[in-house]
């Protein structure tokens, strides 16, 4: 059965988690039912988990109770099979901090294991990953571009490229699944430029007429025209937090098997060959911007340069994987 093998790769593949282990796993009302087949999976494997249940969250990067944070504390390993992200949380940081290895699932639903995205191979997508981290962290400037009118610069001087790559099997380590993602948090108040979103607003939805954002100071300046922008500036205003407008994040999607546009959070933005600016908080980036929520904006199509190279052009990478 598909849940089967989708439960088994994040227990067995992605966690790695040993008998002799504690796994929590969270969930809300809305991701009960997919929480529940990794917990019985677990159960049927004799490992020892814990499943949790908490209220849906309103927004991504909310807390989860009290409660809930300190199960995830006291865990080996856990698993955040929630609707919405507690990706950005500050009881995720806690809980890595402090040893636990995490693998997020936001927007897990019963099509995100049965649609394959999980299934990726994270043999291919990792060294891909690793080489686009080291990439960034020799770079001083990335610059996005895209045939629509996106030009968008932002210095990443001293920054470390890092990622998501499908793996959370040493102790403190962490990864969204399957949002496979290259990410680095850029130097803040940097990026100047346009970006037109044609992907996906996260969360929200897929952008059925491209809008622009114009970017001064690394801050959102100014939102074009149209339903799909009214909708975005609707929803960021109603935040109440003027920092959910800073840019915090960009991030380069790795996942051939990701689909993009059915609401699940995870794939959305780590559809291989997407490009995605992350606005508000930044913790998990290396960034010092924190806010009340994340929101990312998918571009379809688009080219990344570091410092003049290409690395990135219409969804296709400069990278030659090693033989042997």
């Amino acid at each position: 059965m598909a849940w089967d093998r989708a439960c088994d790769i994040v227990l067995n593949s992605v966690l790695k988690v040993r008998p002799n282990e504690n796994l929590v796993i969270v969930a809300d009302e809305a991701s009960q039912l997919v929480a529940e087949a990794l917990h019985d999976r677990a159960r049927e494997a004799h490992l020892d988990s814990t499943l949790c249940l908490m209220g849906r969250r309103t927004k991504p990067a909310e807390e989860p109770p009290p409660a809930i944070a300190a199960a995830m504390l006291a865990a080996d390993c856990a698993v955040l099979a929630t609707t919405q992200s507690i990706t950005h949380s500050r009881a995720r940081h806690a809980a890595m901090n402090a040893g636990v290895r995490i693998a997020s699932m936001p927007g897990a639903s019963a099509r995100m294991f049965e649609d394959g995205s999980l299934e990726a191979d994270v043999n291919l997508t990792q060294p891909l990953g690793l080489w686009i981290a080291e990439q960034i962290t020799a770079a001083d400037e990335a610059r996005i571009t895209s045939p629509l009118g996106t030009d968008l610069r932002m210095s990443i001087k001293g920054r470390r490229g890092g990622g998501s790559y499908g793996v959370a099997d040493v102790a403190g380590a962490f990864t969204v699944t399957p949002c496979l993602e290259s990410t680095v948090g850029p130097v803040e108040w940097t990026a100047e430029g346009t970006l037109v979103v044609d992907g996906v607003v996260v969360p929200g939805g897929m952008v059925k007429q491209p809008f622009e954002i114009v970017f001064e100071k690394g801050t959102v300046k100014r939102i074009g025209d149209g339903p799909d922008a009214e909708a975005f500036k609707s929803m960021m205003e109603g935040y109440g937090d003027p920092n959910v407008f800073h840019v915090a994040e960009l991030g380069i999607g790795l996942n051939p098997r990701a689909q993009m546009g059915f609401g699940i959070m995870a794939e959305d933005e780590g559809v291989y060959g997407t490009i995605h600016i992350g606005l508000g908080e930044g913790r998990s980036f290396g960034s010092s911007i924190t806010a009340i929520t994340h929101t990312d904006l998918v571009l379809l199509t688009g080219q990344i340069t570091l410092d003049g190279k290409v690395i990135l052009d219409r969804r296709e990478f400069a990278y030659t994987p090693p033989t042997g």
